[in-house]
């Protein structure tokens, strides 16, 4: 039935089609939509004749629809963007379980208070959120709002996800986490990193502490200022 009256389809036409497309979650017929989309030469762009709300009813079709990979897609190629266009990926993203890239996407536009806010009411059990949002009143400057944010974790039970690396050594890989004590080489470790920050300070590095929780600024320092760890430090650069 499209096929036959697409002469007569106008973008408004499309909007509605996709509109209703997402509300059913029904892909098979999004996807035809956005090939006649597609032959009609839409570029979802600003103009005389707008077509922006096109392209952003098909990013919300297809999130809707969980073809996520499909409405970042859209939203890439799109030639124009409004808050629409943003507001409908990133919530796309967090309502199909992306947060990492739901965050990566708003921190790239000035509503990323606004949208962390949101998302914490979406997962409110999701760090990720939390951790953002405490980082971006930490560049602000707003000292009383991160104890909130961080109290608010507290009080919620929320942990963040500590951070994890890895290197393989003959064939066997060595895997670290933030505050790691369990590994049976630590002091060596401890040692040589310890060695590699006063060598950074030298250099003119100045440490950001305001991205690090009271944990991780204790826990930095207990190896830091380690009496234990202090005496050979000479030797494991050498």
């Amino acid at each position: 039935m499209l096929g036959k009256r697409i002469c007569f389809t106008t973008h408004y036409t499309f909007g509605n089609l996709l509109n209703a497309c997402a509300n059913l979650a029904d892909l098979k017929l999004g996807r035809q939509a956005h090939a006649h989309i597609l032959k009609h030469g839409f570029r979802f762009q600003n103009g005389p004749e707008p077509d922006v709300f096109v392209g952003n009813a098909l990013i919300d079709m297809y999130m809707k629809c969980g073809s996520v990979e499909d409405g970042s897609c859209v939203f890439t190629k799109m030639l124009d963007r409004d808050w629409v266009s943003w507001n409908a990926v990133i919530v796309g993203y967090a309502q199909n379980g992306h947060a990492m890239e739901a965050l990566e996407t708003f921190k790239e536009i000035e509503l990323g208070k606004y949208v962390a806010e949101k998302l914490l009411e979406i997962d409110p059990t999701n760090s990720g959120p939390y951790v953002l949002l405490s980082n971006m009143e930490v560049e602000q400057g707003r000292w009383q709002d991160v104890k909130m944010v961080r109290k608010l974790m507290k009080q919620r039970g929320i942990v963040k996800q500590p951070g994890c690396s890895w290197i393989e050594i003959q064939s066997h890989v060595h895997v670290f986490m933030v505050k790691d004590r369990r590994h049976v080489q630590k002091k060596e470790i401890y040692l040589i990193l310890n060695a590699l920050t006063k060598l950074m300070k030298l250099s003119g590095y100045v440490p950001n502490a305001g991205h690090l929780d009271a944990d991780e600024e204790q826990g930095m320092s207990d190896f830091s200022s380690s009496e234990e760890f202090e005496e050979p430090l000479i030797a494991a650069v050498t």
